[in-house]
């Protein structure tokens, strides 16, 4: 077993789904921002900012405070890709060899990857949702966006465990 100060370089590439996770979280990002640009102008003064897992308001603030939710999320997600670069540095399930190190940092970067999409739906799904709410109008249920947000994390990182703990 290498510690984490010994452990190889790891070999970065961009592979066409990088690329298009990449993409992916960018327009949502970006729709995210043209959402709350585009609807900013029709919010009323104070617009909810916190829901109960059934989706009711519990919170309420300044308009302005909409902004939060897609630049919390571009911060999340810029901090996400800029970790994914760096793998030899993660805590594995599994011991770094040199003859493991190239397949495991490949995975766990795509992990990382893929939550950073992940996490750009679930701040798309709230903004639009706070929206929703602003305008009393009846979007999805507050506990579909929990239920989804659980589930889409635990089935990237059940994939994620099943594929790096095979051999080879």
């Amino acid at each position: 077993m290498l510690n984490k100060t010994k452990r190889p370089k790891p070999i970065q590439s961009i592979s066409s789904t990088d690329l298009i996770l990449g993409l992916g979280t960018l327009s949502i990002l970006f729709g995210s921002l043209f959402l709350a640009y585009n609807t900013y102008s029709e919010l009323p003064d104070i617009i909810p900012t916190h829901f109960t897992i059934n989706g009711t308001p519990d919170k309420f603030g300044n308009k302005s405070s909409l902004w939060l939710l897609p630049f919390i999320s571009i911060v999340l997600c810029v901090g996400l890709w800029i970790l994914s670069r760096f793998p030899q540095y993660f805590n594995y399930l599994t011991d770094i060899t040199e003859e493991n190190a190239q397949r495991q940092y490949f995975l766990a970067s795509k992990l990382v990857r893929v939550l950073a999409f992940v996490v750009s739906l679930i701040f798309l799904f709230a903004t639009y949702e706070t929206i929703l709410a602003a305008h009393n109008k009846n979007g999805i249920n507050g506990s579909w966006h929990f239920f989804f947000t659980i589930v889409s994390f635990l089935v990237v990182l059940i994939i994620y465990l099943f594929k790096s703990s095979k051999k080879g």
